[in-house]
């Protein structure tokens, strides 16, 4: 991740790009109340650092990766 944000010149997209591509399949097999639990975590540090079209890719990311997971609404 920091290989690719140093790449990008570390934006906060960027931020948000690399986690989706990185650490998101990582969290592969999360039951429902761990995948809510990372889906908060995450969403809350990226709010201020990303755009919110980035926010939206993430979570494109986010809804092809975990199809199965019912996010809260908050």
């Amino acid at each position: 991740m920091v290989r690719y944000l140093r790449r990008r010149q570390a934006g906060g997209d960027a931020v948000a790009e690399a986690v989706g591509m990185y650490l998101l399949p990582q969290l592969e097999g999360l039951d429902q109340v761990g995948a809510e639990y990372c889906w908060r975590t995450i969403v809350a540090v990226l709010e201020g650092w990303c755009s919110e079209e980035g926010r939206r890719a993430f979570q494109e990311r986010w809804d092809s990766l975990f199809p199965h997971i019912q996010l809260p609404e908050d």
